[in-house]
């Protein structure tokens, strides 16, 4: 059939049913390919075959990389019936491949908490919380200034809501709209859910100082709310009752003018738009205020190029570093430490080669005073990394170059412009 005739023929949700199946055969085929590099493994159906490992068999025989056995092999481990069989679980029916492969690496507990209609790029940013909140260590939680607000409320959930209203002040509004709802001897819960859960379903992530990221869980099982503890695991239930005792709780004493109730609860002034917050220093050891951070920030934001530059781009150099910029993403994903910090000249050299002589006239960098502080630079540096890793997840690979054009700048201020220092 031509394409144009499945465009004619199908409805959008006949369309998307089809790709759906196609990919949730994927998630089997996956997993029956696991399955059977086990029996591989765990039998001695290669005596005959020559081969001494099933890494060996599967690289000869499919192309298959060591990683990609093990992926296979974790697939079945964690998704199929009794964690050894050829059928998936019936838990993860549905999932697909590219989201079932996603959750490998989160435990088990976050991803038994992960509803089925969670797409891959929210799970990607489930991802990204777990690990930030891992690389925090437990001394470091236990030392934090906690909020003395959610130090004196009786349960975890009204901890998460009071935070989560903080930090969304659009949900904020939609909950001082329907305060009156919320006051009644009976909340009414309908309306509670359209504001925290307005798809129908909802996985928010807060910060609780002193304790750590929480996820809060909300399916289409309308009565049932979880939250669990990334840094622990511990996973809580509740009910949308308590969901709207907890706002009741919260909203008590203050009216029905939105920035006057902000203000009133958190003890700071609403503002309408949201400033963008400093990226979180992570382990570092440059000391620094937040005025500095937020100095450097906009200071980076404004040397950004601007789109219409972006798009004069042309196919060809876009092709001729997408390598280079996709490997940038992976490498720096996984994380930089300030103590690999002096490491990064070298990586900056490197992508600089990669990079097409026209693509450096893309944007020039405005020159700097060299003699800047040490630890300034060092806090552009972080900045800067994730800005290309941001860009590279975009697949904007002028503004990945032209980010990695600047990381190498800064490094050679710190370096005061030798390559080997």
């Amino acid at each position: 059939m031509e394409a144009t005739e499945i465009a004619k023929n199908n409805t959008y949700a006949e369309f998307k049913e089809a790709l759906d199946t196609e990919f949730n055969s994927a998630a089997e085929s996956f997993n029956r390919i696991g399955y059977l590099l086990k029996i591989a493994r765990d039998t001695e159906i290669l005596a005959e075959s020559g081969y001494a490992t099933v890494a060996e068999f599967a690289a000869a025989e499919y192309g298959l990389r060591k990683d990609d056995v093990s992926r296979f092999i974790a697939i079945n481990d964690r998704y199929s019936k009794n964690g050894y069989s050829e059928e998936l679980d019936d838990r993860w029916k549905g999932y697909g491949r590219a989201k079932l492969q996603e959750m490998l690496s989160l435990p088990q507990e976050i991803v038994e908490a992960i509803p089925l209609e969670t797409t891959k790029a929210q799970i990607q940013e489930i991802k990204k919380e777990y690990k930030e909140e891992q690389d925090i260590t437990d001394i470091e939680v236990m030392l934090e200034n906690k909020n003395e607000q959610q130090e004196i409320m009786d349960n975890n959930l009204t901890k998460i809501l009071h935070q989560l209203l903080h930090d969304n002040k659009d949900m904020f509004k939609q909950i001082i709209k329907i305060r009156d709802s919320i006051e009644l001897p009976f909340p009414e819960l309908d309306a509670i859910y359209e504001a925290i859960a307005p798809t129908g379903i909802a996985t928010h992530i807060v910060r609780i100082a002193g304790a750590g990221r929480y996820m809060l869980t909300i399916t289409d099982i309308k009565d049932i709310v979880a939250t669990l503890n990334m840094r622990t695991n511990e996973r809580e239930e509740y009910t949308f009752k308590d969901v709207g005792e907890s706002l009741r709780y919260i909203l008590e004493g203050t009216g029905k003018n939105v920035s006057r109730a902000y203000e009133s609860i958190y003890n700071e002034l609403y503002e309408e738009k949201e400033k963008v917050a400093p990226v979180q220093q992570k382990k570092s050891t440059v000391k620094t205020d937040t005025a500095n951070e937020q100095t450097i920030s906009a200071d980076i934001s404004e040397r950004k190029p601007e789109t219409e530059t972006q798009d004069n781009t042309d196919e060809s150099t876009e092709k001729g570093v997408q390598k280079t910029a996709e490997n940038l993403s992976t490498d720096i994903s996984d994380g930089i430490s300030d103590n690999e910090i002096k490491k990064e000249p070298e990586m900056a050299v490197a992508i600089s080669d990669d990079i097409t002589p026209g693509v450096s006239e893309v944007e020039k960098i405005p020159e700097e005073d060299t003699q800047v502080d040490t630890s300034e630079a060092e806090i552009r540096i972080s900045y800067i990394i994730e800005d290309i890793k941001k860009a590279a997840e975009r697949r904007d690979y002028t503004e990945t170059i032209w980010h990695a054009q600047h990381l190498i700048s800064k490094c050679m201020e710190i370096t005061g412009g030798n390559e080997d220092g």
